[in-house]
This record gives structure tokens, C-alpha cells and sequence, in this order.
């Protein structure tokens, strides 16, 4: 399996994750992965039609670092979204 195919494959399933929570009407069997340039997720609306959704990861670094070294018990972060 490819890395470009394991990186859909993610992104595709955490896409699923966000329509699980947010409820929208969309129908999950349309949902796929586009190569770009295209953007990285088109899917159908139940009233709307074809959507695009291109996906990007907010983290702040300090987020990361600690979740990955696992050593602190309490940890402050910023708003990474500037």
C-alpha cells in the first residue's frame, strides 16, 4: 500500500468522523477521495448537491510535542488557527 493511498484512506475515514458528529445530510456512500489538484474530499448533499471539502490539520506545536512525548500530566497551548 502506498503512502498516498494510506493518506486518503485517513483522511477519507476522519472526514466520516466529522459527518458522524456535525450530522450533516450528507450521503455517506458518495464520499471520496479526490487526487489533487482536485480538492481532497467530494461527497453529495441530500439537498444541495455535489460538495468539495479540502482537509487541513490544525495543531499547535507544543500540542504535539507533549502527546507525543507523553510526559506531561497538564498542558497550556495557543490558538494555532492565526
Amino acid at each position: 500500500m502506498s503512502s498516498e493511498y494510506a493518506k486518503g484512506e485517513h483522511e477519507k475515514a476522519i472526514f466520516l468522523r466529522f459527518l458522524e458528529a456535525s450530522q450533516l445530510p450528507i450521503f455517506r456512500d458518495s464520499v471520496e477521495k479526490r487526487a489533487p489538484p482536485e480538492p481532497d474530499i467530494h461527497c453529495r448533499h441530500e439537498s444541495e448537491g455535489a460538495l468539495a471539502f479540502e482537509l487541513v490539520e490544525l495543531c499547535d506545536p507544543n500540542l504535539a510535542k507533549s502527546i507525543a512525548d507523553a510526559s506531561e500530566t497538564y498542558l497550556r497551548t495557543s490558538d494555532p488557527s492565526l
